[in-house]
């Protein structure tokens, strides 16, 4: 089933956040993904709202304590290994793409 455009573009803003690259600004967000600011900021703004992100004092975006709430369910649930080997067999680190 195909992911809706939001849905995706939210994903693909969300995978730009990494241990090297903990913070990103609107501007710089919308130039790595090649979408306009507006619709950059608009996502991050919404991703903020739900506390999947934060912003800093200098006005950028980072990950929010939200995701730890969800990764500490998916950490509680009993088939997590499973899940974790599936996604981890499935991502471009695991084949040496990224």
């Amino acid at each position: 089933m195909p992911l809706l455009n939001t849905i995706s573009r939210a994903g693909n803003v969300l995978a730009l956040f990494t241990a090297e690259h903990p913070e990103w600004g609107v501007r710089e967000t919308a130039t790595e993904l090649g979408m306009p600011r507006s619709n950059a900021h608009m996502l991050m703004s919404s991703l903020t709202d739900i506390g999947l992100f934060a912003r800093t004092s200098d006005l950028r975006y980072r990950l929010g304590w939200r995701l730890l709430t969800l990764s500490g369910c998916l950490l509680r649930a009993p088939t997590w290994p499973a899940l974790a080997l599936r996604c981890w067999r499935s991502s471009p680190a695991s084949s040496g793409t990224r």
